[in-house]
């Protein structure tokens, strides 16, 4: 067979963006260590940038920072695996809960946490476990006075959002047994620990390492969720300590070297990370199909079925249940004719939208340049593959690495010498969104490319099918649900993120979550319920037409 030519700009391009994505990263770096002395000069003429760096941080408050990061982000990762595991292994093996109930509607409850904004989820958690909640009114009576701010309130807050993710990771897997396993179990007589032990510990235990390093560099760098229900400054991060520095005390030296200590640390993180292999999990997150019979099942499995459930339920459904309850008020009318609502409405939906576009596109062109270069009969011809596959997936682990809040330091930084800093809030925050989701969609889409050009690739080139040709006829239709995916991920994601924009939001721009945070500051109770409603609706809407539109406009049919 003769020599077949690959199209070679899809990785260039793939790679090129990649490298800019890397140097903007070291570009930030950069101007953390360098422009906060053009502004506030070193009190001593030989003393170092970085030693003025260091001396401008409290150092007692940093070590206590550090402290509580990493003991809510540990408690955060222990807790949520803890529940998530026996919660993944029920919903893979029942098609009902209680009542003859559906096991679907149940699971795409769970997962609306998924997207759901960090300020409704707070929200949510206030109203269960709030001074005024049900389950902590019980609490209340049972054990006396309870408070839901404080070090337990943000380990709840986090494994309301991680737990549905871990969930998803490990159903499929779970669903991946084959029956057989299952019938030999039951004619072995396996107990529920055997079964544990023999079939699924080993299914899942691949993927959580790399689970654990995600959600603990979530926690660790958790912003909202430490500033609502934090109890003030008790309970702490870096992060929220870089913005009381640059909003409060406006000191950018301190806002600096606060953000290269942050930055070391995800740093290192990332790289173990990184020597643990990643994060091995199926591309597939959808919802998950009924399971079939499963003869190994007792009594006692169903009665501890139950009680998994009714826990995950309280955890993770009833929040979001409560945000609906609490938020359909008359004030929610009230709401609606404030004029900032609608300026923060119009920011928001013009953020989410214009990150879903850029964010699609990129991780579309990095996931085809990687899969290209893990293509055997591509990249023969392609010296250091290798090593320009390690440049993709370094370039776009920036966020991991730089949080919003570092990221928009620096970008404050290096925008308050050309003018006002807040007339570049728009696109900044555009830029922070982007790169919060690029690693997300970029993972969800390169594997499923690399399998897609695996399959027809050969046969392709041979017909002659390239180019734009190829891209409309063969790889989107292809890909018409994953890339929906991406889009309604991306605008969920965008539409609630309070992150950069505690930064730079001002009179003239600010979005749902900022006003959201500021009216549950300002005891405007049923207001901010209402607020949280709305947004829990427009975020969930944006994920789903995100998914319908797309996946239709490729001329594919949602499913």
């Amino acid at each position: 067979m003769a020599n077949l030519i690959y199209p070679r700009a899809p990785v260039t391009i793939g790679l090129t963006v990649a490298g800019v994505l890397l140097f903007f990263g070291i570009g930030a770096i950069a101007s953390l260590i360098f422009a906060p002395t053009s502004i506030q000069t070193p009190t001593s003429a030989d003393q170092s940038i970085l030693a003025a760096l260091a001396s401008s941080v409290d150092h007692d408050r940093l070590f206590y920072s550090l402290k509580s990061a990493g003991v809510q982000a540990s408690l955060s990762v222990f807790f949520s695996i803890l529940i998530a595991i026996p919660a993944a292994i029920t919903v893979s093996r029942r098609s009902t809960w209680m009542f003859g109930l559906g096991m679907r509607g149940l699971v795409l409850l769970i997962s609306l946490a998924m997207v759901l904004p960090s300020t409704v989820a707070a929200m949510g958690l206030l109203a269960v476990w709030g001074r005024n909640g049900a389950v902590a009114s019980l609490c209340g009576a049972l054990c006396g006075d309870f408070s839901i701010y404080g070090l337990h309130g943000v380990v709840l807050a986090h494994m309301m959002l991680n737990v549905p993710l871990v969930m998803r990771v490990m159903i499929p897997l779970l669903n991946a047994v084959h029956q057989s396993k299952w019938r030999n179990a039951a004619l072995l007589g396996f107990s529920s620990w055997g079964r544990f032990q023999h079939i699924e510990w080993p299914q899942i235990r691949g993927v959580i390492p790399g689970l654990a390093s995600l959600i603990f560099m979530l926690c660790f760098t958790s912003f909202a969720l430490v500033l609502m229900l934090g109890g003030g400054p008790k309970v702490t991060t870096l992060e929220v300590e870089i913005y009381g520095a640059v909003r409060f005390d406006f000191n950018l030296l301190a806002a600096a070297g606060l953000s290269l200590i942050q930055f070391g640390i995800m740093a290192l993180v990332v790289a173990v990370f990184a020597f643990w292999g990643g994060w091995h999990a199926s591309g597939d997150i959808r919802t998950p199909s009924n399971p079939l019979p499963r003869p190994d099942l007792t009594a006692t499995d169903r009665i501890w079925d139950i009680a998994v459930l009714s826990v995950v339920i309280v955890l993770v459904a009833l929040p979001v249940v409560m945000v609906a309850i609490r938020g359909m008020n008359v004030e929610i009318f009230t709401l609606l004719t404030r004029p900032q609502f609608f300026d923060a409405a119009w920011a928001s939906f013009s953020v989410a939208m214009i990150t879903a576009v850029v964010v699609t596109i990129l991780s579309l062109v990095m996931a085809y340049a990687k899969a290209s270069l893990s293509l055997s009969h591509r990249h023969r011809d392609m010296p250091f593959a290798s090593l320009l596959r390690v440049l993709l997936d370094q370039g776009v682990l920036l966020y991991l690495v730089i949080p919003s809040v570092v990221l928009g330091t620096a970008a404050f930084i290096v925008l308050r010498g050309l003018g006002d800093v807040f007339g570049y809030a728009f696109a900044v925050v555009v830029m922070a969104n982007t790169l919060l989701t690029l690693p997300f969609a970029y993972r969800l889409l390169e594997r499923r490319l690399t399998g897609i050009l695996a399959q027809h690739d050969r046969l392709a080139v041979q017909l002659g099918i390239m180019g734009i040709s190829r891209l409309k006829i063969l790889t989107l239709p292809a890909l018409r649900y994953d890339l929906g995916l991406v889009a309604g991920l991306t605008a969920a994601l965008s539409i609630g993120d309070l992150g950069v924009i505690a930064l730079f939001a001002n009179a003239d721009f600010r979005t749902l979550p900022w006003l959201l945070y500021q009216l549950s500051g300002k005891y405007a109770a049923d207001e901010a319920a209402a607020l949280a409603f709305v947004l829990m609706i427009v975020t969930v809407a944006f994920f789903w037409l995100g998914r319908v539109l797309l996946s239709r406009l490729l001329g594919g049919r949602y499913a």
